[in-house]
C-alpha cells in the first residue's frame, strides 16, 4: 500500500485503537493487492497524483478536501478507499454478514 493510501485509511478509521487501525490497514492492503491489475494501476496512479498534491498543502483536513473536491475522480477515489475501510471494520468486528 502506498503512503498516501495509508494516510487516507488512517484518517478514515473510527476510533484510536491501534490494533483496529493496524487490522484495517492490513485488510485494505490485501484487498487492494487482490484487485485486477488495471484497476489497481488506476487507484495507484490516483494515489501518486493526490499524494503529490497533498504535500503542497498538508493542513490536516485530508478527507474534507478530497470529499469537497469539484473533480469527480477525486471524490470517487475517496469513496473507493472509504468503502474498503468500512468493509474491513465490519469484517474485523465479526459482525454477521
Amino acid at each position: 500500500m502506498l503512503g498516501f493510501e495509508r494516510r487516507v485509511v488512517a484518517a478514515l478509521v473510527d476510533g484510536g485503537d491501534p490494533v483496529l487501525r493496524a487490522g484495517v490497514e492490513s485488510w485494505v492492503e490485501t484487498s487492494l493487492d487482490a484487485l485486477p491489475d488495471h484497476v489497481r494501476l488506476g487507484i495507484r496512479a490516483q494515489s501518486v497524483v493526490l499524494g503529490v498534491w497533498y504535500r503542497t498543502r498538508p493542513d490536516g483536513v485530508l478527507v474534507g478536501r478530497l470529499q469537497a473536491s469539484p473533480l469527480w475522480p477525486v471524490r470517487g477515489y475517496l469513496r473507493a478507499i472509504r468503502s474498503l475501510v468500512l468493509m474491513a471494520q465490519h469484517e474485523l468486528d465479526g459482525a454477521p454478514a
